[in-house]
């Protein structure tokens, strides 16, 4: 349980895997790389804008204008008030954003994020209610369980915003090259 809760979900199973195969393993707070494949989100814990509660970081909130897209990655059990920090850092991110423009996109790293309590899950998907409306673009949130993929779908409905299991069916969707791929439950 130890290995899940600082490596993210399906992380037991990736270190037997890599044990089995003799692959290099290496551990930090925000993911576990084994044989030169990251598993979780890859952002270090200096990386700027990596909030931390205690010694674990928990959120990290950047604009890349190189892509045009705010990029947001969340790990952890959050609180009502770390949604509430994590929302300021967003807001920032976008008013950054729209300095270049209303068609920005957002894309979420969450596969080391468990299911969150429904009050938390609420919360955050009114970042999202708030935020959409301030874009043109695209968001595409990462989860990394079919549970998460599933409280995702339930919880952040909208027509430009789509879960994925796969960072590639992210981007791919993000760059528009998958226009078919079917929208999120209940739109």
């Amino acid at each position: 349980h130890r290995l899940e809760r600082i490596a993210g979900p399906g992380a037991a199973v990736i270190w037997r895997m890599a044990r089995k195969a003799a692959w290099p393993v290496q551990f930090g707070t925000c993911g576990l790389r084994a044989h030169a494949k990251l598993f979780t989100s890859g952002v270090p814990d200096d990386a700027p804008g990596m909030e931390k509660y205690g010694d674990r970081p928990m959120f990290a909130v950047h604009y890349d204008q190189s892509a045009n897209r705010v990029r947001i990655t969340v790990q952890g059990h959050f609180t009502p008030d770390d949604v509430q920090r994590l929302s300021d850092a967003v807001t920032a991110a976008v008013a950054q954003a729209k300095q270049h423009g209303d068609d920005f996109d957002v894309l979420v790293e969450s596969p080391a994020f468990p299911v969150q309590a429904q009050d938390v899950a609420a919360l955050l998907a009114g970042i999202m209610e708030r935020g959409m409306p301030l874009t043109t673009g695209r968001a595409a949130v990462v989860v990394g369980s079919h549970l998460s993929l599933m409280q995702a779908r339930r919880t952040l409905l909208h027509p430009r915003l789509q879960a994925f299991l796969s960072p590639d069916e992210a981007q791919a969707w993000l760059a528009g090259s998958n226009p078919d791929m079917p929208m999120p439950l209940g739109t």
